[in-house]
């Protein structure tokens, strides 16, 4: 009694459906396959989103990084050019103290 309970929910084998049944099985199983083809493809769009943020974020700190050496170059440089000038400011005093002294 339970087996032929059991068989009326068992699956007929592949080869003994007929060729409707055959069909729809291909078709459900094309159609499953979109499905996860469209999943995959959601999916993978996402994760593209989230890296176009984090390549877009470490851009923005290699400008930022690049514009504070920018900086610190000028700076630097400035205070080559105001050195050089005390320098030069210095040799100048130095020679004019130079002739009182002889």
């Amino acid at each position: 009694m339970l087996k032929k309970v059991v068989d009326k929910f068992r699956k007929p084998k592949f080869a003994n459906l007929s060729s409707e049944e055959k069909v729809k099985h291909f078709s459900d199983k094309a159609i499953g396959l979109f499905d996860h083809m469209k999943k995959a493809h959601d999916e993978l769009e996402g994760i593209n989103n989230e890296l176009l943020l984090i390549a877009t974020s470490e851009s923005k700190k290699a400008e930022q990084e690049m514009e504070r050496h920018q900086l610190e170059i000028k700076k630097i440089s400035d205070n080559m050019v105001r050195a050089q000038d005390e320098i030069d400011m210095n040799k100048k005093f130095q020679e004019k103290l130079a002739e009182f002294i002889r």
